[in-house]
């Protein structure tokens, strides 16, 4: 399948399986992943932390991230990077960590609108308070992509599977960068498939530049960016600079967000209409390799009478082919599997010239492709 470069804002709380996930897409296409974090943790690697990820530990990541954030804006040059070379690669997916709401709406503006964005929540089993805002405040962001992980790891693969084709193939529609305030929800759009663990939510913002995506099927809605956090500088391998500032702390009560939305939903059926759909492409294949070539004996399959002109062998594709003349018609005498004939040789002798002959045929006499309707029984001969 082939998909637009892409780049994935995962997020979830602690637990949520976003490792996991990522494996399973990595098994479909060509991925990267990286988080926001991984430069932290070598930062707290030498300020002695064992890799125990506990929640004091999480506390103390976070803390630490929170704290190189506001002095040179180090998570996000980190991944800048990172979207540089994976933009440079032939991977399809790049996978980005990113917990802190406030940060993923900075690096979506970091790297800019020429690089494809879409942000995905994963979510399992009951919220817990971690104690750190980096796991607490997860849900405090309006995604793209939501994905209820509660199936069984066997279960979860196959659907996280189809989960991704379906997202990538029907985001027709950028992600607006906004985020989720308390009490203003995304409006939806019905649809005609019941709601159910997965929605895609297009939302939009007010006060912000407005330009237009296409999409496949000729609609148009205008994706929007708001300008909260100014970019951060950088020393890219572009020459592009980018600037970190750190996020005011009391922002303008957000305004509700406008109506016109696009809301796609997923159910358990849609994974359902996949497997069938592969099952009909098996049993089609299973048709042209199994029931065509017997068909062709069953369905065209008649007695004639012949009288033998002459008899020659040739060798097609290093094997020989018993070909039977009659003063019109070339006939072959040639072995057929599907209705278990593998005495061609011995009808191909008692066939004499000048003698008539009852026998039973079938197939169909193709000249361009030299293809001769078979002998596959010597009846009698008449005298």
């Amino acid at each position: 399948m082939q998909i637009e470069k892409t780049v994935i804002v995962i997020n979830g709380r602690g637990g949520a399986g976003k490792d996991t996930l990522c494996d399973f897409a990595a098994e479909i296409f060509r991925v990267r992943n990286f988080s926001s974090i991984d430069p932290i943790k070598e930062l707290a690697r030498q300020a002695g932390w064992d890799g125990v990820k506990d929640d004091r530990s999480r506390k103390f990541l976070s803390d630490l991230k929170q704290l190189t954030t506001d002095y040179n804006d180090l998570p996000t040059k980190y991944l800048c990077e990172r979207v540089r070379d994976f933009m440079a690669s032939n991977d399809e997916l790049l996978f980005v960590h990113i917990r802190e709401c406030e940060q993923i709406k900075h690096f979506i503006e970091a790297v800019g609108e020429d690089v494809p964005v879409l942000t995905l929540l994963v979510r399992r089993g009951e919220a817990r308070s971690y104690g750190n805002v980096s796991d607490d405040n997860v849900e405090d962001y309006d995604y793209d992509l939501i994905y209820e992980n509660n199936k069984p790891i066997n279960d979860a693969r196959f659907d996280f599977h189809t989960f991704m084709r379906y997202a990538l193939l029907n985001n027709k529609y950028r992600k607006k960068v906004t985020m989720t305030s308390a009490g203003n929800d995304a409006a939806a759009v019905d649809s005609p498939v019941s709601p159910a663990k997965i929605s895609i939510t297009k939302s939009a913002a007010e006060n912000v530049r407005q330009t237009d995506d296409t999409a496949a099927d000729g609609e148009k809605i205008s994706a929007e960016k708001t300008p909260d956090v100014a970019p951060a500088d950088s020393a890219a391998a572009d020459g592009e600079k980018i600037s970190a500032e750190k996020t005011p702390e009391a922002a303008p009560p957000a305004k509700p967000l406008p109506k016109s939305t696009k809301t796609y939903k997923w159910t358990i059926w849609d994974s359902i209409k996949e497997r069938l759909l592969q099952l009909i492409i098996i049993l089609a294949g299973a048709f042209l390799v199994l029931v065509y070539p017997l068909s062709k004996y069953v369905f065209t399959r008649e007695t004639i009478t012949i009288t033998v002109t002459d008899k020659a062998i040739k060798r097609y594709d290093e094997k020989d082919k018993y070909l039977v003349y009659t003063g019109g018609e070339v006939y072959e005498v040639t072995d057929a599997l599907p209705i278990l004939r593998f005495d061609s040789s011995d009808d191909y002798g008692r066939l004499t010239v000048g003698k008539k002959y009852v026998v039973k045929v079938c197939g169909w006499r193709i000249r361009i492709f030299s293809q001769y309707r078979n002998i596959i029984d010597v009846v009698r001969q008449v005298e």
